[in-house]
């Protein structure tokens, strides 16, 4: 724990792991307020706080130079990806984090943000749309064990220089509707990295393949989903993308019309009998030099994105 008085380092620029501790002398968020020099911010333990008045005291959208901000609380998954049963988080306390994190809004400077551990049912209001908060700068945006969130926000696709996307661990969403790429007239303009890691209800993905989005989409991750084919809009669309890596997708059939993917990866997925890859086997390989695994690995193991 930190002792109260932490509040007087108003110089600090850098500060890992601040637990966000709620009893005794210990400091807490409001020590947080005057540090305005921050650049780099890891707050951890978010679950204790038992109101969102006390984030408040954090005052992060006046730490007008914070560039990385890491948002943590302990994960509620536990033992789940193990295979235990999964004991169930209550309305109230969705309620309560969803409210935590409503005043944990970061400043338009914030380029890298985390968030680990999050269980309310949807993420933060200011992440809904970016007419509430503008998040211009964000380059990197990371989301893991989010064990109670059922949609991911809109407002993602209207900023403007996000180029690296990733979510892990999220049993709760079971489709990406339209609106995810939807809400602006260039979704994603500048993404580059796409990762979609544990999603293991999602079967359903909103894509027409009309809808031009991600132009400049280099690499795709997808591990441990229900999906069957990557939706239509993606071959479509992502016309910049060259790296494909699919783990551990046992339902997949269907894998087309990706004219300029080099490196495609195969870990731990069941290819279905009716797979279909493009008509041109032999072009199709003469175009991916890099290819580690097809069909079945059953041996493979999670290495990460």
């Amino acid at each position: 724990m930190i002792p109260r008085g932490f509040c007087g380092l108003t110089s600090m620029r850098r500060l890992h792991g601040f637990r966000a501790h709620m009893d005794g002398d210990w400091c807490s968020l409001d020590e947080l307020g005057p540090l305005s020099q921050l650049k780099l911010l890891k707050v951890i333990q978010l679950e204790s706080v038992s109101s969102a008045s006390f984030a408040a005291k954090a005052r992060l959208g006046e730490k007008i130079h914070l560039i990385d901000l890491f948002l943590h609380c302990t994960s509620k998954l536990g033992d789940y990806w193990f295979g235990k049963e999964y004991e169930g988080i209550s309305q109230a306390e969705q309620q309560r984090i969803e409210e935590v994190f409503d005043e944990l809004c970061p400043p338009p400077s914030v380029e890298n943000l985390h968030i680990e551990g999050y269980f309310g049912r949807q993420l933060p209001s200011w992440m809904m749309s970016t007419l509430t908060v503008p998040l211009h700068n964000l380059k990197t945006l990371y989301f893991s064990d989010l064990a109670c969130c059922t949609q991911l926000p809109n407002g993602l696709c209207q900023l403007p220089y996000l180029h690296l996307l990733q979510v892990c661990n999220a049993p709760c969403i079971r489709r990406v509707e339209s609106g995810f790429l939807q809400a602006a007239a260039t979704p994603f303009p500048r993404l580059k990295n796409l990762s979609l890691i544990g999603l293991v209800e999602w079967e359903e993905w909103e894509w027409e393949d009309q809808v031009e989005v991600m132009p400049h989409l280099d690499e795709l991750f997808l591990c441990n989903c229900r999906r069957r084919r990557v939706p239509l809009g993606l071959a479509s669309n992502a016309r910049a993308l060259k790296k494909l890596i699919i783990q551990d997708i046992q339902h997949l059939c269907y894998l087309e019309n990706f004219p300029l993917i080099v490196d495609l990866t195969l870990l731990g997925s069941r290819l279905g009998e009716d797979h279909q890859f493009p008509k041109s086997a032999e072009a199709y390989h003469h175009r991916l030099p890099k290819v580690e695994c097809a069909g079945e690995c059953p041996c493979a193991q999670y290495v990460g994105p």
